[in-house]
């Protein structure tokens, strides 16, 4: 099964190199996150970014962190995720971004040695 959403992946990617002029290796960040986004999409029959709703998020959410990715690592995931699908709300591809009601599991903190 095949996610049919890489055509707006690139353009967002490219948004935020052009305008937002942000640093390679913040795309690069971006890049990875949104790829294990498409991964999970396509792996779960998702088949476009219109499907992708609040409990598609949730459920890439808890996954990463399954995979044993950290609380902070899973937080900037979300928060690529919420940026790129704003975006896709700007350009009229969804209707509304189901992410921005999906909270990151809380950081451990670190204590002072």
């Amino acid at each position: 099964m095949s996610f049919a959403g890489h055509a707006e992946l690139a353009a967002f990617l490219e948004r935020l190199a052009t305008e937002r002029r942000l640093s390679p290796h913040t795309v690069s960040a971006y890049q990875r996150d949104l790829n294990a986004l498409v991964g999970y999409c396509a792996r779960e029959g998702v088949k476009s970014w219109a499907a992708v709703d609040a409990y598609v998020v949730r459920r890439f959410a808890a996954e990463s962190h399954r995979r044993g990715l950290s609380a902070r690592s899973v937080a900037r995931r979300l928060s690529a995720v919420r940026t790129f699908l704003s975006f896709l709300v700007e350009t009229g591809v969804a209707g509304g971004n189901p992410a921005v009601h999906v909270q990151a599991p809380r950081p451990s903190r670190r204590l002072p040695s």
